[in-house]
């Protein structure tokens, strides 16, 4: 949330205003618009994947500090967004200066959106499996019916598909523009980038909101039913909120 916060900041300005900061920081903002959004799609993603390990699967994650953790999680964030150096491009059209991506030809503009789109959708079908299952799993422990948690999962997954959806939807569009060389249709996905983006961003902050707002309910059900007929799963939930405080 911070990460997005900061770098709104010149982008807001833009909208309102024309471009005057430079090709430099056209790029560097379009890194940590990248960077802040599979951030948060990777930690949704892993924390996902954690949750039905322990929870399903019944086995325990090792001990690992959180920045050991958090390093290679953030690391490929970086990767991912590294196409937002070359693709961002300050042009000037009718005296009015824009920061926005702009393909050098169309494998490049291929490439770069067939790789958000795949990693947008293999990340939502990942976290809607795993707290699915994550969700079957907890109602057939009957400690643990709790129609709060239930609310907690379904928000989950239901935000993470409606708040990126638009941005996947204009993707594929544009990849459709590029592969029937439709340059009207890709313009008008490029001019709608940024709302559908800001949209996205909005996922960056709302998980943790979820969990901090559920987090001290969630704890007293596990609490009181850690001597129960399964321990290890009743422990391991009570962690979910606190994990994702952190995000």
């Amino acid at each position: 949330p911070a990460l997005s916060a900061h770098s709104s900041h010149c982008g807001i300005y833009a909208l309102l205003n024309a471009w005057i900061f430079g090709l430099e920081t056209c790029k560097l903002l379009g890194f940590l618009v990248y960077c802040s959004l599979y951030g948060s799609l990777l930690t949704v993603t892993a924390l996902g994947v954690q949750r039905y390990v322990v929870v399903v699967n019944q086995r325990r994650c090792a001990q690992v500090q959180k920045s050991h953790l958090l390093v290679p999680l953030w690391f490929g964030a970086l990767i991912l967004s590294i196409p937002a150096l070359v693709t961002e491009q300050v042009e000037t059209k009718e005296q009015w200066t824009y920061c926005y991506p702009q393909f050098s030809s169309r494998a490049q503009g291929l490439a770069v959106l067939l790789s958000e789109t795949t990693s947008g959708f293999v990340s939502f079908f990942v976290v809607a499996y795993s707290y699915i299952r994550l969700h079957r799993r907890i109602r057939q422990a009957t400690f643990f019916n709790n129609p709060q948690t239930t609310r907690l999962l379904t928000s989950i997954i239901v935000s993470n598909f409606v708040l990126w959806s638009p941005l996947h939807t204009i993707n594929v569009l544009a990849l459709g523009a590029i592969c029937f060389k439709k340059d009207s249709l890709l313009m008008s996905c490029v001019n709608i980038w940024d709302i559908v983006k800001a949209i996205a961003f909005l996922n960056n902050c709302i998980n943790p909101l979820l969990y901090a707002f559920n987090f001290h309910k969630l704890c007293r059900v596990c609490i009181s039913q850690e001597e129960s007929a399964y321990p290890s799963p009743t422990l391991e939930i009570s962690t979910v909120a606190e994990t994702m405080i952190i995000n």
